[in-house]
């Protein structure tokens, strides 16, 4: 009886032991393609202003995105481009933001020459709210077909082309309003460049109820009104007031769900559609299941269409440089298992968001954003596959001709954790694997960093195990 007591303790060991490694083992499935990694997802938004003749005398910026083979770049930026002309680089309003124009900033000349520098595609956010908030839809569609047909004439090669920039968070246009701007934007631009991608912007959740919406009712009656006969800066002061007359903040109250309103309006007239999403580390379990639901919506909402996807703005916006790095390294891993076909980085350079920017303002340095894309360009190739990550760790991983490449994310554990990388049909050879560990490193007041150190791999014929420290992440390459 005794001897059987002591082999049913052994086997109960043996089991409690091989379910907790279990436990700590991700699984990556080479043959469970989530979607291809696109050429053009390392893209970043060129602002204007921030990136001025001043900026770009010296060649550095140029020359750093194109060692970082930078593929896309967003002009003139996102609110700013519905207040922006682009024959002449000025504001329709000063009085509004970014409340500088002139012969100093980069005008749309300046701009495709230095696209010409980098080797990168220019994608063009077309003007909007100008337009109707003076009740001239249809100049401000001209005008928007006038820039197409000069791309056309001085032989620019302009696939992307949005319409608008995240008109859901202003009060100007409802959801139907703004689809029905899109139809008559598309056909003025297509009648110049049928082969051009002409996009829509929404919120990245299905239930977001438009500003307009939302907007006190009250405020709206006399709003148009008032507008008409405001001076500029009165114009900038009704505008600045329409943000804080809100009367429900909650985005998802209320009938008027702005991306079923907009594809009833225009959703056989575009290609694409662009969707911002900035992030909080303790928030990225939501982007994985809220883009699925997205695009299952959009599928069954127009009937099987098939549209390119644009993130035009990203970021992780945590306060904590260490959470923030291994934050914004894997949302890149969830947005790219998503498969958006473009992407651009939300900020190349401007103040008040330094830290999370790709270079520092004034000294134009490299910051965590440009290694992490340097790096993640390089690595992540060919197709996202499926992993069967942890619950406490996050894994993405792609596979290539030559290479699997294998990303463990450190935001969800509490301290060094030792995990197990299994991928059937794979034999393990220390020769071909390598495992390099990324974190926050402040340097200064002005600059983040990413530290990098190789960390040691126990490999066997089945297996492979490394430790992973808290707010890291760690990529491990297999030739």
């Amino acid at each position: 009886m005794k001897k059987l007591s002591v082999v049913f303790i052994l086997l109960s060991n043996l089991f409690l032991n091989s379910s907790c490694q279990k436990k700590d083992t991700v699984v990556v499935e080479i043959d469970q393609v989530l979607a291809p990694v696109s050429e053009d997802f390392w893209g970043t938004n060129f602002l204007y202003w921030i990136e001025d003749d001043a900026s770009l005398a010296d060649g550095k910026l140029a020359r750093l995105l194109k060692e970082n083979n930078c593929p896309v770049l967003r002009y003139p930026g996102g609110t700013v481009a519905d207040n922006f002309h682009w024959k002449t680089a000025t504001l329709d309003n000063t009085y509004m933001f970014p409340y500088e124009s002139g012969e100093e900033e980069s005008d749309f000349e300046e701009f495709m020459s230095f696209c010409a520098e980098v080797a990168a595609e220019p994608m063009l956010v077309v003007n909007t709210q100008s337009w109707f908030l003076k009740g001239k839809i249809d100049e401000g569609a001209q005008y928007a077909a006038d820039w197409v047909q000069y791309c056309k004439d001085r032989g620019y090669q302009v696939r992307y082309w949005e319409i608008g920039n995240e008109t859901y968070w202003h009060h100007v246009m409802t959801a139907r309003e703004y689809g029905a701007l899109v139809v008559k934007y598309a056909e003025a631009m297509r009648k110049v460049n049928p082969d051009i991608i002409i996009s829509a912007n929404g919120h990245w959740d299905i239930n977001m109820v438009g500003t307009k919406e939302r907007t006190d009712k009250e405020f709206l009656a006399t709003f148009n009104e008032k507008m008409e006969k405001a001076d500029l800066k009165g114009k900038a002061k009704l505008m600045k007031e329409g943000k804080q007359m809100l009367a429900e903040k909650k985005i998802t109250k209320g009938e008027a769900k702005w991306w079923d309103n907009v594809l009833e309006e225009c959703g056989d007239h575009i290609d694409m559609l662009s969707i911002h999403w900035y992030y909080h580390e303790n928030r990225l379990y939501d982007i994985e299941p809220k883009l699925n639901e997205l695009k299952a919506f959009v599928t069954e909402k127009m009937n099987g269409k098939a549209y390119k996807w644009a993130l035009t703005e990203y970021n992780c916006n945590t306060a904590d440089h260490a959470e923030r790095v291994a934050g914004f390294a894997e949302g890149i891993g969830k947005f790219l298992n998503f498969g958006f076909d473009v992407a651009t980085h939300w900020p190349m350079r401007i103040g008040g968001m330094e830290h999370r920017s790709m270079f520092s303002l004034q000294e134009i340095n490299p910051q965590y954003p440009f290694q992490v894309f340097d790096i993640f360009s390089k690595q992540l190739t060919g197709n996202m596959v499926r992993c069967k990550s942890l619950e406490d760790m996050y894994a993405f991983a792609s596979v290539s001709t030559n290479q699997i490449s294998i990303v463990l994310s450190g935001t969800g554990v509490d301290s060094t954790k030792l995990v197990t990388v299994e991928v059937p049909g794979v034999k393990m050879a220390s020769k071909s694997i390598r495992a390099v560990q990324y974190n926050a490193e402040v340097i200064g007041k002005k600059t983040v960093m990413l530290g990098e150190k190789h960390v040691p791999v126990e490999v066997s014929r089945k297996s492979i195990q490394v430790a992973v420290e808290q707010n890291s992440f760690v990529l491990i390459s297999i030739k």
